[in-house]
C-alpha cells in the first residue's frame, strides 16, 4: 500500500526520467510524463520510461521482455494502462 507522499515522489521521479530522456529510447517519440509507461527497479521505484507505443511492442515481444526483465532487471507493468 502506498501513501500519498509515495505517489507524489514516484510522480516526480517519472517526470525526472522523462525530462532526462526527452525521447523514447525504443521508438524515438517525444515522451510525456502523463502518458509514459514506467518500468520499476528491484525496490519498486520508477527506473526507466518508454512511450505507450513502445510498451505495446515490448509486452508482446518475448525477446524484448527477456531483455528488460532479465538483462536490465526491471519489473514490467503487467496489464497496465499508461499511467505515469
Amino acid at each position: 500500500m502506498s501513501t500519498t507522499l509515495e505517489n507524489i515522489v514516484r510522480g516526480q521521479m517519472v517526470a525526472y526520467l522523462v525530462g532526462r530522456a526527452i525521447t523514447c529510447p525504443v521508438t524515438g517519440a517525444v515522451l510525456d510524463a502523463r502518458t509514459c509507461v514506467a518500468f520499476t527497479d528491484a525496490e519498486g521505484d520508477p527506473a526507466y520510461v518508454v512511450s505507450p507505443e513502445a510498451w505495446e511492442a515490448i509486452k508482446t515481444n518475448a525477446k524484448a521482455r527477456a531483455y528488460f526483465e532479465g538483462t536490465r532487471g526491471f519489473t514490467l507493468p503487467e496489464n497496465k494502462e499508461p499511467s505515469c
